[in-house]
């Protein structure tokens, strides 16, 4: 274990040719906003012999990008090279085997609203799915004037859309995502279910069959006529086993009453009642709170009900 932290001139460090990790300009960037904001906290693990970086290449990267000429690394010469090379695999892949409790997460973002959430390493699409940030949403000033072709990017498909805020967690624990899932609507998160979407899983082959479980995103938030929302609500009935089946629906709970556009595309924003009105003559509710999103567990329902 090496007891000293070293400054070392950048040009005399050398990158791990045969690193596996990639890291894209994004994600450099990211880091280096977060060295400017929190200095570099983390120093570089180096091979004192040749000089070869073993962890810390995307730091390297972006300490370049911020014009740095030192910066602090660990050289270490107790390491044979066939523990380098297994090390620098393990020090990536370990990484990828944390996962975030998402409540406490974005308790944890608001409580730094009033910082510089740039530097964190989330993306702005990130932070206001989450519930953090700034919508950007302005009010259309009148009725929506819907164009006669929609493309996907106009309902926003052309961004990233996650379910960091829906309630999965909730849904986890009570063991309500099990047996045979469809995850259906936008976006582009994968929650290891089959998945159909209009604009990026467009294989109709999951529409032809029933399934344990319907998971809906805030596709729905999205449909700018409530005729084509109960169109919707109505196929993810028929999607739906008539014995034990359910539907777990998140519906965006955080967008002002009315038609909105933005950059990302058009949102549409329903009270509870409104909701109700338009999933209850195909389901039975249950609500889940969210602090973001309206949450229902949804049966369907019997025949002549």
């Amino acid at each position: 274990m090496s007891k000293s932290i070293e400054l070392w001139p950048v040009a005399n460090l050398r990158p791990y040719s045969r690193n596996p990790r990639r890291h894209t300009r994004d994600g450099i960037a990211a880091i280096a906003k977060s060295i400017e904001r929190f200095g570099f906290r983390a120093p570089i693990l180096v091979d004192a012999k040749t000089r070869t970086i073993v962890a810390g290449h995307g730091r390297l990267q972006a300490a370049e990008l911020l014009g740095l000429k030192e910066v602090p690394v660990v050289p270490i010469s107790d390491m044979s090279a066939e523990e380098r090379r297994a090390y620098v695999i393990a020090d990536n892949r370990l990484v990828d085997l944390s996962d975030w409790d998402e409540n406490l997460l974005t308790e944890e973002l608001r409580t730094l609203e009033a910082e510089n959430l740039a530097s964190l390493g989330f993306t702005e699409q990130e932070l206001v799915d989450m519930g953090v940030g700034d919508e950007g949403l302005e009010d259309s000033g009148g009725p929506l004037q819907v164009p006669a072709e929609l493309r996907p990017e106009d309902f926003g498909a052309g961004n990233t859309m996650t379910r960091r805020s829906v309630p999965m967690t909730y849904w986890r624990a009570h063991n309500l995502i099990a047996g045979e899932v469809l995850d259906f609507g936008c976006g582009q998160d994968d929650n290891r279910c089959v998945r159909w979407d209009p604009f990026t899983s467009p294989d109709p082959a999951p529409l032809t069959r029933t399934w344990d479980r319907v998971l809906v995103n805030y596709v729905l938030n999205v449909q700018p006529a409530e005729h084509l929302v109960t169109i919707t609500i109505a196929l993810v009935a028929h999607l739906t086993k008539r014995q034990g089946g359910r539907a777990l629906f998140a519906i965006r709970n955080d967008v002002e009453t009315g038609v909105h556009r933005s950059p990302r595309g058009i949102q549409v924003g329903r009270s509870e009642a409104e909701w109700r009105a338009l999933i209850v003559p195909f389901f039975e509710l249950e609500l889940c709170d969210t602090s973001k999103f309206l949450g229902y567990v949804a049966r369907r329902r019997k025949a002549g009900k």
